[in-house]
């Protein structure tokens, strides 16, 4: 087992189990939890007897300065009686610095606890922080455990002591970054959240301006959406955490790291191969689509082709229609909205100009949806369907974006369960009439499938 003693030990392809020297004693790392290769790891195991978690830090020369605003921070939730895990050993040298937590049980996952719940035991906690003049500038439910005692905050980093009470107009731009992390179908419940909220801070004794801190929360919910998608899209086709990027002779590639394997990597070395001895779903003349078995597991490749010269021509200096796909379909699942799990791009590329692409999702099975109201099932049953897709153009007007193709045929119904599909054409209209008018557009789009008066009087009256 290795024993690191020096931070230049601890490179970015290091695997548990491995040990740190700590003065006199040694922590044993059992698990990597998290890495940032050349930042920092969190690591679960073992010191003085005693199960831990630790974090190290090290390969920067800010490892001593986060180091410290980690201390800084926990020390901060501490004095304030706000749960946060136990400090048991905190030292650095070498260039590497430790701390040690107390290890605690989790009893439920908190992105599970904070969908679950609209975030409201989220909320009170973030009101207590306020009340006591701390600001949490990194809000995320994974900065959070959840354990029988209640929320403990994970990542005091970015914990500041601003004043105390902490200023209004800073407390709702705080709340805002938080809960623009729920779905948009929560939006109709701001004004409950707020309350919440508001419940949790007793040292505030007026409402009277409740109206316009729900303008004002409106407002920076919207505002921090743009902030996240944009730093989401940043590394949705580059290296990161979740995502390997890649490139052979013929393509340019970026998967979900997720699925790499010897198998897969093959498939994308030679994407029309794969899609050759796969199903074809779809054979046309700017597109064709197959489903194939990679691993066990079920693909859709969706190919865009290259019709002619002039085609060509065209696209070669465009991002190419299956990265606006990538991109979309990533910045819809920030929203929790339904759709296959985006999986791959590929893309066939001369230098900077770019020609065929591909884009790789998981196989939802199921009828598309012109197909399944025509099938012989209630009218509550179609009703519930067309319900979903109701709530589907609302996440759309409050996220201000047009679909530009929302036709029957691009949604895929699988145990009463509607996702969407074909999101190329999507796009981000800030101008209210424009945005109105787009939307009319593809709700004009979406009825024209809709051949039985009934269900165009059904959705008309959701």
């Amino acid at each position: 087992m290795i024993l690191i003693s020096d931070a230049k030990q601890l490179r970015p392809d290091i695997r548990a189990p491995f040990s740190v020297a700590l003065g006199d004693q040694t922590l044993l790392c059992e698990e990597i939890l998290r890495m940032l290769p050349n930042k920092r790891m969190v690591v679960k195991g073992r010191w003085k007897g005693m199960p831990v978690v630790g974090k190290i830090y090290f390969g920067t020369r800010r490892a001593e300065r986060y180091f410290q605003e980690t201390l800084r921070g926990t020390r901060l939730l501490e004095k304030h009686h706000i749960r946060t895990p136990e400090i048991l050993y905190s030292e650095g040298s070498n260039h590497l610095f430790v701390i040690l937590f107390k290890y605690l049980k989790q009893t439920i996952d908190a992105d599970d606890l904070f969908f679950a719940t609209n975030a409201e035991p989220f909320i009170q906690q973030l009101a207590l922080q306020h009340a006591k003049g701390l600001l949490h500038s990194d809000l995320h439910p994974h900065n959070y455990l959840a354990t029988q005692e209640g929320l403990f905050v994970l990542d005091s980093q970015e914990v500041r002591q601003k004043g105390m009470p902490l200023p209004m107009a800073d407390c709702l731009k705080n709340l805002g970054e938080l809960l623009a992390q729920l779905s948009p179908t929560a939006d109709d419940k701001l004004e409950k959240l707020l309350d919440v909220y508001l419940q949790g801070r007793k040292d505030l004794n007026t409402y009277d301006k409740k109206a316009d801190w729900v303008r004002q929360l409106e407002h920076w919910q919207y505002l921090s959406r743009l902030k996240r998608e944009k730093e989401k899209l940043k590394k949705i086709f580059r290296n990161a955490t979740l995502f390997r990027a890649g490139k052979n002779k013929h393509f340019h590639y970026v998967c979900r790291k997720e699925y790499v394997s010897p198998e897969f990597i093959s498939f994308l070395n030679a994407p029309d191969f794969w899609m050759d001895k796969g199903e074809c779903l779809k054979d046309g003349n700017t597109c064709t689509v197959s489903k194939v078995s990679i691993d066990g597991r079920l693909f859709v490749v969706k190919r865009y082709n290259i019709k002619n010269w002039l085609h060509r021509l065209n696209r070669f200096f465009r991002s190419t229609r299956a990265a606006q796909y990538w991109k979309n379909a990533h910045r819809l699942e920030l929203y929790r909205m339904p759709l296959p799990k985006p999986v791959a791009l590929i893309e066939k590329r001369y230098g900077i100009f770019r020609g065929k692409a591909y884009y790789v999702s998981e196989f939802v099975s199921g009828d598309l949806l012109n197909r399944y109201l025509e099938h012989k099932i209630s009218l509550e049953q179609k009703q519930r369907i067309l319900q979903q897709i109701k709530i589907i153009f609302d996440c759309f007007l409050r996220l201000k974006l047009t679909h530009g193709d929302m036709k029957a045929s691009n949604f895929i119904v699988h145990d009463q369960k509607v996702f969407m599909i074909d999101l190329d054409s999507i796009k981000r209209l800030t101008g209210q009439k424009r945005l109105l008018r787009a939307l009319e557009k593809d709700k004009r789009r979406f009825l024209m499938n809709l051949k039985d008066s009934t269900l165009q009087e059904i959705f008309y009256s959701l």
